[in-house]
């Protein structure tokens, strides 16, 4: 659904609201205007109003990299980050709650060239000096190409 849906939708008291395991939320209109900054500052914060959600998708149309952020950084409510997924709505590329830091590291040291100059990602989960080979490694394995969806589903 559009954001804008969503945000309807959990305003409400609504059996759909109470029930809804699984969304998908598309921050683009058909022929019209990215809604982006829409659902980041206004909209993002309606997702934990679903008492259920356990799968969370959404497609964002200006690629991923700053998307990894903000993903990391969102309140989600019953649904598990693991379970949330950004999908490029051109490419059906994705990334979700666990490979979205190693994604914005690798992006950030310039596909992985110079680790060494700074992981720019804060990361509570991350002590640098206990965990910098296995982060390293994650960050490592985004040389492949991210895993794709159909968008058609």
């Amino acid at each position: 659904m559009p954001a804008t849906l969503m945000y309807n939708l959990a305003k409400g008291d609504s059996l759909e609201k109470q029930q809804l395991r699984h969304l998908r939320v598309e921050l683009m209109f058909d022929n019209g205007p990215d809604i982006s900054e829409f659902f980041f500052h206004n909209y993002r914060h309606e997702i934990p109003n679903f008492p259920k959600l356990e799968r969370c998708d959404v497609l964002v149309t200006e690629g991923l990299r700053r998307w990894g952020y903000h993903l990391l950084d969102m309140y989600w409510g019953a649904c598990l980050i693991d379970n949330v997924r950004m999908i490029d709505a051109k490419t059906g590329e994705w990334i979700n709650g666990v490979t979205a830091g190693p994604y914005v590291d690798y992006l950030d040291t310039s596909y992985g060239s110079y680790p060494e100059y700074g992981y720019v990602r804060v990361d509570i989960h991350w002590d640098e000096k206990e965990d910098a080979e296995e982060r390293y490694e994650a960050m490592m394995r985004m040389k492949g190409p991210l895993p794709r969806i159909d968008l058609n589903y």
